[in-house]
């Protein structure tokens, strides 16, 4: 059986196949954490909207599949919790349709339940300029933040999961520094 370990290296490389869905299937059923369905749904997520960019092995049709199967089980299991309503607010915000959702907004209401069960948490502030418009962020001083994710906010999410949202976290921070006219 594939270790954690094997699969962040698998993810490091590029290197997909079934087999790490697999196992973060069987994580699940064993643990039943969070972080496991985050990082299942995650993966699904991405590598069905990257496809182009990512070869892999897997049918898109099976990673909505899956995607569909847990997020619907998540979302009975941790509707309190903080961590799973903000990644899957992300992913929902993005590509509602992946989830079989009506609207992009229902994302970022999972945002900004997050942020109001975990008001101290940087990256659930950060995420909440998405859920407001580009003429209303501006009213939100704090939003306009210079930010830097600790790396234990990503433990257990996986490789691919970190480096996306330190990507994501880059490009708005330069945008926010050119707003503001500060160099970073």
């Amino acid at each position: 059986m594939m270790t954690s370990r094997l699969i962040y290296e698998l993810e490091f490389k590029n290197l997909w196949n079934i087999e790490v869905i697999t196992v973060l299937e069987q994580k699940i059923i064993a643990d039943n954490n969070v972080d496991d369905y985050i990082h299942l749904i995650f993966l699904c997520w991405f590598l069905d909207l990257e496809s182009l960019d990512f070869k892999h092995d897997i049918p898109v049709e099976l990673l909505r599949k899956k995607l569909k199967i847990y997020y619907k089980k998540g979302s009975s299991l941790f509707i309190d919790d903080p961590r799973f309503l903000f990644y899957i607010g992300w992913m929902i915000s993005i590509s509602e349709w992946v989830f079989d959702v009506d609207d992009r907004k229902h994302g970022h209401g999972l945002i900004q339940r997050a942020h109001a069960l975990d008001p101290a948490n940087q990256l659930y502030l950060w995420g909440l300029r998405g859920a407001l418009t580009q003429t209303n962020r501006y009213d939100f001083p704090e939003l306009n933040i210079i930010f830097k994710t600790p790396d234990s906010e990503f433990e257990g999410l996986g490789y691919t999961l970190k480096d996306y949202f330190n990507e994501m976290i880059d490009a708005t921070n330069k945008r926010t520094s050119s707003d503001l006219g500060l160099d970073i």
